[in-house]
């Protein structure tokens, strides 16, 4: 099997939005000679998709620590990832009670984005609906920087993909440090 065929069994085997685009992305280049992008352009197709699975797990398990069974989802995708994001959650027995965007259609736009406008969309979703924990889930959204100061106005427990993920790492590493302005997940040990 050459790498064009592994790129086609992976758009089939994954319904990602973004692993789709990527691979169609790589598929573009069956027919240029740059072999070499096609291949390094694989490897972040590889990469996403383990990094994906690790984000899921970690934030999953941070909603177990939180004791949270209504989440709202604040993400900066557009629809159709969204019901990608809405779909993975409902489908591991997390109801999403809530579910804001800030409909970007481009991941470079997502990381410009400054932290007071996502602690201000975190904020006026954890009024929308009663909630137990709000997740930012994209890992371009920087969030950690001012994870307290969001926490005290939204009034519930916050996290995103990347904090979530750290906090997962260090647990399972065996580290239950709590970590002073880290936000709530941080004094929490692993459920």
């Amino acid at each position: 099997m050459d790498l064009y065929e592994e790129l086609q069994d992976l758009v089939l085997a994954y319904s990602d939005d973004k692993i789709k685009y990527l691979a169609k992305w790589i598929l573009d280049y069956r027919k240029a000679d740059d072999r070499r992008e096609a291949e390094l352009r694989l490897e972040k197709l590889l990469y996403l998709k383990r990094f994906r699975r690790m984000a899921e797990a970690s934030a999953l398990a941070a909603f177990k620590a939180f004791g949270a069974r209504r989440i709202g989802v604040l993400t900066p995708y557009a629809p159709a990832v969204n019901e990608v994001v809405r779909r993975y959650l409902d489908g591991r027995g997390v109801e999403v009670a809530a579910f804001g965007t800030f409909n970007k259609l481009d991941d470079r736009e997502a990381a410009r984005m400054s932290p007071d406008s996502i602690g201000r969309g975190i904020t006026a979703l954890s009024k929308s609906a009663e909630l137990d924990a709000v997740f930012v889930s994209c890992t371009s959204l920087r969030l950690s920087e001012r994870i307290e100061e969001i926490e005290r106005a939204a009034g519930i427990p916050v996290t995103s993909s990347d904090h979530a993920l750290a906090w997962h790492c260090l647990r399972l590493a065996g580290v239950d440090d709590v970590i002073a302005g880290a936000g709530r997940l941080f004094t929490l040990q692993a459920a």
